[in-house]
C-alpha cells in the first residue's frame, strides 16, 4: 500500500498584529486596580447580607448541633432576629440537637 502524505497544517486566516500581542502582554503585567471603599458603603453592604442571613434562617429549622451553633454567630449580635430564629425551632428538636 502506498504511504499517504500527511495533511498540511493550514495556516489560520487571520493573523494577529504584533502590535496587539504586545498591548496584552502589557496589560497582563500591569496590576488590577482595586476600588478604596468609604466606611459608609462598606456599613450598607454589611447590613443588606446580614438582612438576607437573618431572612434566610428565619426559614430553616437546624438539624444538628453545629448548625444551630452557626446559625446563632451570625445571630447573636441581633437579639430580636435570635429570639425569633428560637421561637421557630420545635421543642422536639431542641431536645434533639441538646441531648448528651
Amino acid at each position: 500500500m502506498p504511504e499517504t502524505p500527511a495533511p498540511k497544517k493550514s495556516e489560520p486566516l487571520h493573523k494577529e498584529p504584533e502590535e496587539d500581542k504586545e498591548d496584552v502582554k502589557k496589560a497582563a503585567a500591569q496590576p488590577k486596580k482595586t476600588k478604596n471603599l468609604d466606611a459608609e458603603t462598606i456599613n450598607k453592604a454589611v447590613e443588606i447580607t446580614s438582612e438576607k442571613i437573618s431572612k434566610k434562617l428565619l426559614t430553616q429549622v437546624p438539624k444538628t448541633a453545629a448548625g444551630f451553633e452557626s446559625d446563632f454567630n451570625s445571630l447573636k449580635k441581633d437579639l430580636p432576629t435570635f429570639y425569633s430564629y428560637v421561637r421557630i425551632i420545635p421543642a422536639e428538636t431542641v431536645s434533639q440537637l441538646f441531648k448528651h
